[in-house]
């Protein structure tokens, strides 16, 4: 081999060995460049959309709270003959046993029913209650947007006074023997477990009549010092949800998470259609995701962050964006994949 060709393989060579790791060290420091860069630009949009969405929790929280202040204090009112004749005035005797507000008493989408159980124990006491929660349900009712199905109030004699925008005349459909309080709708608002009086979340279940996925705000009422039931509103999860689970036009293989203080699941992402399927008994199954369940066990705060690992689930690089939730205390997840980031 000529000296020319033997210097030319050399030079190659030392080209390539030069050439290869400098390529491969500057595609890592501009990745890590606009990994950082686009990091950034999603930690303010999810800091929009989160702020976007829950205040209407929040609101609807104070509401809850200063319907209950109302009743505390119109329901100890001296009572008055006129209430226990308008009571019989509005309402029926069923063929069931039950008692119901007639039909033609609703004469809008937002007046409230009266149902009362057939072992009811009706004295002039029940029927001035039951008037005087009705004619305040009617009243609060019109503050119901289009996310929120119903609010209501249960007691612990098993009765409901209930406005419900979509199904009009409830109380109608209700059997005779329809009891919720063994449900989350009254047991979260036992003393025994809810001490403090607080506002509680149920967690989501599938409505079957509206075809939807729900969740309950429920709020403890005490009359006079004794728990006496709860007063409540049903929410549309995908009508709350909308813009912070929405499709990214940039990102669609990006994944949102949802937990309550409890550990219940409100969005599964990569499991929903698991979750939706059963999510009384749904577990998720981080054993293609140990750094997934890392994440999950970090403490959050009330800001949105980016978390300061990669997560890696099936092999797939994912960042990761986090908040705290308050006064819910529910934490959201946001991944969104590196490759489409990187493409």
């Amino acid at each position: 081999m000529r000296l020319t060709s033997k210097l030319a393989i050399i030079v190659t060579t030392i080209i390539v060995a030069v050439t290869i790791p400098t390529a491969i060290g500057l595609y890592y420091y501009f990745s890590d460049k606009l990994l950082t860069k686009e990091a950034a630009v999603l930690q303010a949009e999810t800091k929009i959309d989160v702020f976007n969405t829950f205040p209407r929790f929040r609101q609807e929280e104070a509401r809850l709270n200063a319907l209950a202040k109302v009743m505390q204090v119109r329901l100890a009112a001296p009572p008055t003959n006129q209430e226990v004749m308008l009571f019989d005035e509005i309402m029926q005797l069923s063929a069931d046993g039950a008692w119901r507000t007639k039909p033609e008493v609703n004469i809008n989408d937002r007046s409230a029913g009266i149902f009362l159980p057939p072992d009811i124990k009706l004295d002039e006491k029940q029927k001035i209650f039951h008037v005087r929660a009705k004619q305040m349900v009617d009243a609060a009712s019109f503050g119901i947007n289009d996310s929120l199905n119903n609010l209501w109030l249960l007691t612990r004699d098993k009765t409901e006074v209930i406005s419900d925008i979509y199904t009009q005349n409830f109380v109608l459909t209700m059997a005779a023997d329809t009891d919720y309080t063994q449900t989350a709708w009254m047991t979260l608002g036992d003393p025994k477990t809810n001490p403090r009086r607080e506002m509680q979340w149920t967690k989501p279940s599938f409505d079957s009549v509206l075809n939807t996925w729900i969740i309950s705000a429920v709020k403890p009422l005490d009359l006079n010092g004794e728990w006496i039931g709860t007063i409540g509103q049903d929410m549309y999860l995908p009508n709350m949800f909308h813009n912070l689970f929405k499709k990214n036009q940039r990102y669609l293989g990006e994944q949102h998470f949802l937990i309550d203080r409890y550990g219940n699941y409100l969005q599964a992402g990569f499991w929903q259609h698991t979750f939706e399927a059963s999510p009384d008994k749904f577990k998720p199954d981080f054993s293609q995701a140990p750094s997934l369940e890392k994440l999950f066990k970090q403490k959050l705060f009330n800001n949105t962050e980016v978390f300061s690992h990669l997560v890696v689930v099936k092999d797939k690089k994912y960042l990761a964006l986090t908040t705290m939730v308050m006064p819910m205390g529910w934490r959201y997840y946001r991944l969104v994949p590196v490759n489409e980031i990187l493409a």
